[in-house]
């Protein structure tokens, strides 16, 4: 039966009504939420993210800062070290901000990553050590301390002393000592914590793989270098036998901490045992934070770092202090010739120094320090029926436990 216009006319309308209340939820949409939007634009999507190319510039320029203040002596009456200076601090409170926060996915990008491969950190470590020494006057203590106290949240009642006048300048306050009345050594004949810090993973080795965070590992062979007389060719599992003394009854146990910039700064000996011989890796000083982990699983076997290696009742033990951004001086204290963070040292060369007789060490005794934060690495050998903590992302203090 044919339609009246009266009809036709009513359906057109109807039709019209439909396409302007479709056409108001697509504009609705695209303002709410653009990712979901159906509607394509002639505009094509930018090859580098706005993120990058502003977190690649501010890269630029601290590095050209960092190398400025290096290159020649501090000198507080120059005008230019300080404009240096105040950049350097500038983006140190632009790195922490919002605004890097919430573009988490522009960070984790391979153009991010890649700058980050590029950055000078030995050069801003060497800066670092500068600023360190810099001495700091009585009555802006507090509020030099206090900031970064804030910052980082330092617990100054454990300091020994807990008073910010006592420290006359930053590095000082970053290697403070604290009252180890207040970290009581386990009496368990098992290994307990040599630093306080956060246990990033604490299990056994297999196949000669050291798990550095959930799911990114690294080689014992690389890690600790080759064995006395040995090559680099052997099988990691292999490798892992020729450490151990008895690898029938025995297996291979590892633990690593991170300390934050805010966790004090000494470590101390995780059960008696004797140093035979220290090993002094030169490399990198990339930050060694959680979140830089996960980005290079090899930064472990590529940082500068010193393992002290010998042997407790069960066998084979090793602890092995990492170096970091602003972290390049290691320090042991029973070992004057130990130097790092050199800059005529040739990044991937290391360095062999064997104690004569061996450095005899109970559990809890001082061992060494390093600056800011950094990590904390044990691999020794243990039996087989030994029950370490799940202790992955928990805090732990100086002369806790860590196995049953």
């Amino acid at each position: 039966m044919p339609t009246s216009r009266k009809e036709r006319a009513r359906t057109d309308k109807c039709l019209s009504t439909l396409k302007r209340k479709h056409l108001r939820s697509s504009l609705r949409l695209w303002e709410v939420a653009p990712k979901n939007n159906i509607i394509r634009t002639s505009k094509s999507p930018s090859i580098i993210p706005a993120g990058c190319l502003v977190s690649g510039s501010c890269t630029c320029l601290v590095t050209i800062a960092a190398v400025s203040l290096t290159s020649c002596t501090f000198n507080a009456l120059d005008s230019n070290s300080w404009y240096c200076l105040l950049l350097l601090a500038s983006y140190s409170v632009w790195d922490k901000s919002d605004s890097i926060r919430s573009s988490v996915q522009t960070l984790l990008s391979t153009l991010q990553i890649t700058t980050l491969q590029y950055v000078p950190f030995r050069y801003l470590s060497r800066l670092w050590g500068k600023l360190c020494c810099i001495h700091v006057p009585y009555t802006l203590r507090p509020y030099i301390y206090g900031m970064y106290i804030t910052m980082f949240g330092v617990n100054l009642q454990e300091a020994d002393p807990p008073n910010v006048h006592f420290y006359s300048t930053l590095g000082e306050f970053f290697r403070r000592k604290i009252n180890l009345k207040l970290r009581p050594i386990s009496n368990v004949q098992k290994v307990v914590s040599p630093v306080d810090g956060t246990v990033l993973h604490n299990g056994n080795i297999a196949n000669g793989l050291v798990e550095q965070l959930k799911g990114v590992s690294f080689s014992v062979q690389q890690f600790l270098g080759p064995l006395l007389n040995d090559d680099n060719n052997i099988p990691l599992v292999e490798y892992s036998k020729r450490l151990m003394m008895d690898p029938l009854k025995n297996k291979l146990y590892n633990c690593v901490i991170y300390l934050a910039p805010g966790d004090y700064h000494r470590f101390h000996s995780p059960v008696e045992w004797t140093v035979l011989r220290r090993r002094h890796f030169v490399g990198d000083l990339k930050s060694v934070n959680p979140r830089m982990v996960s980005w290079f699983p090899d930064l472990f076997v590529t940082n500068e770092r010193v393992a002290l290696c010998g042997k407790w009742k069960y066998g084979f033990f090793s602890m092995t202090a990492i170096g970091a951004t602003n972290v390049g001086s290691i320090v042991v204290y029973h070992d004057k010739e130990l130097v790092t963070n050199q800059p005529q040292a040739k990044p991937g060369s290391y360095f062999d120094h064997q104690y004569k007789d061996g450095l005899k060490f109970f559990k809890g005794d001082p061992l060494g320090e390093f600056k800011l934060g950094s990590t904390v690495v044990l691999l020794y050998e243990a039996p087989r029926e030994e029950n370490v903590f799940s202790l992955t992302n928990g805090k732990i203090k100086i002369g806790q436990q860590l196995s049953l």
